[in-house]
């Protein structure tokens, strides 16, 4: 479900899913997590696509909740949400993208 929202995103918003790229946090890691794990460390920078991958191959948790993560903050910005209520996970090449 969380690959069906994702592209639907991208798709409306047109962003580049090889452009738009997500820090990985330590929640994103952690073995509270459970289920499988793409082995993401915390620190990592990868693009959508990268992510998405190692979501879905191995279904990777870790991938899932670093999306799902970046995505409610971009939705939360694209709806007028505070620059406060966005973290650091928020990184897109270029905002004149966000419509």
């Amino acid at each position: 479900m969380t690959a069906c929202v994702v592209l639907d995103l991208l798709e409306r918003f047109k962003l580049n899913p090889n452009r738009v790229c997500i820090d990985i946090f330590e929640s994103s890691t952690t073995a509270v997590l459970g289920g499988t794990s793409s082995e993401l460390l915390a620190g990592d920078r990868l693009s959508v696509s990268e992510l998405l991958y190692a979501m879905m191959l191995p279904s990777g948790n870790d991938a899932a909740q670093s999306i799902a993560i970046y995505f409610g903050n971009y939705i939360n910005l694209v709806n007028g949400g505070s620059s406060t209520s966005i973290n650091a996970n928020l990184i897109v090449d270029d905002f004149n993208e966000i419509e």
